[in-house]
């Protein structure tokens, strides 16, 4: 699936099952499980839309893998985890929105 430019390569989550479904009705070829997203050298950016409780810390996993973040939550729900979420899409010299 292509907008604006942009190709959306592949949906995922911990539930593949749930993956496929939202897959199929937006025109996304491929799911997988967010490890295998943020292993995948072929991805350049990611929407994060995990639980808030989450968000901090799958973020530092895509952003020491050199990806661009987009995350539509709450950062964190502390501030150090925010931190570092920032310094190092600073230092890795990715994107963060």
């Amino acid at each position: 699936m292509k907008h604006d430019g942009v190709e959306v390569a592949v949906c995922g989550s911990l539930n593949l099952e749930e993956s496929r479904a939202k897959a199929e009705t937006q025109g996304v070829a491929r799911v997988a499980r967010p490890r295998d997203i943020i292993a995948d050298p072929d991805i350049e950016a990611i929407l994060n839309l995990t639980i808030p409780a989450a968000v901090a810390e799958v973020c530092l996993a895509m952003l020491e893998t050199g990806k661009h973040v987009y995350f539509e939550k709450p950062l964190v729900s502390d501030l150090t985890k925010g931190r570092r979420v920032l310094n190092l899409a600073a230092s890795k010299g990715t994107n963060r929105r």
